[in-house]
């Protein structure tokens, strides 16, 4: 979705979100997700990296009032996920924040980047002016917007990516507790179709920002403090 069409009408920029298909995620995908070869992402920090990579997954946790934005260029394969959150304010996005996404969004690179867009669960006045001040930003770098899970679509508190399987889907790390299609949960075979997906994301590694970027993890750029990490 190119929401710079958007752009004077926010409202319709939320409808045309929550028009957009379900994020797919990864069925099995412990298989190809190892927490002791992911990046975790904290608040108002970010992460770029690559298949090849030391880390070749990125992860965060805790998205019932903040928002990942998952982004991703088809050409390099260079992938980035941004945890934000809002500072309070109608419509304001931390400061840092606009600074993490900025410096990923650039990072990541391209034309046209490929973008997903998981959380808030919560919503509600300010929740919806966050989410229109990280629609202005991604429109500043034209991003290709593929869907958006927020509170009324199924949207994970929890959530990974792999660099080497954008085009299979993202990683559940959680089943939400907010769903619009709750009664469609207790069907059985919907249940263990999503909890099939769901992987733990827990011992994902914690990285240290340098140089007062908001960057912790940048592809082949690793830096000095990172662990080597631990195979199974």
């Amino acid at each position: 979705m190119d929401i710079r069409s958007f752009e004077q009408d926010r409202q319709s920029r939320l409808a045309a979100l929550m028009a957009l298909p379900a994020t797919p995620y990864i069925p099995n995908a412990a298989k190809i997700f190892n927490p002791k070869q992911s990046a975790e992402i904290g608040l108002n920090f970010a992460g770029v990296t690559m298949p090849q990579s030391r880390y070749p997954a990125l992860g965060t946790t805790g998205l019932t009032s903040s928002m990942a934005v998952i982004a991703y260029n088809p050409v390099t394969q260079a992938t980035g996920l941004a945890h934000l959150t809002h500072e309070g304010r109608l419509e304001a996005l931390s400061s840092t924040g606009e600074e993490a996404l900025r410096e990923m969004l650039t990072k990541v690179g391209g034309q046209n980047t490929q973008v997903r867009l998981v959380g808030p669960q919560l919503r509600g006045p300010v929740v919806d002016g966050f989410i229109n001040n990280v629609l202005d930003i991604l429109s500043e770098y034209e991003a290709d917007i593929l869907s958006a899970d927020f509170r009324g679509k199924e949207s994970p508190h929890s959530i990974a990516v792999h660099a080497g399987n954008w085009k299979e889907g993202l990683i559940r790390g959680s089943l939400s507790v907010f769903n619009h299609s709750a009664s469609a949960i207790k069907k059985g075979e919907e249940m263990k179709r999503r909890l099939s997906e769901v992987v733990p994301l827990a011992g994902m590694v914690r990285l240290e920002h340098k140089n007062d970027s908001r960057i912790v993890y940048y592809g082949e750029d690793a830096l000095q403090s990172a662990p080597e990490p631990v195979c199974p």
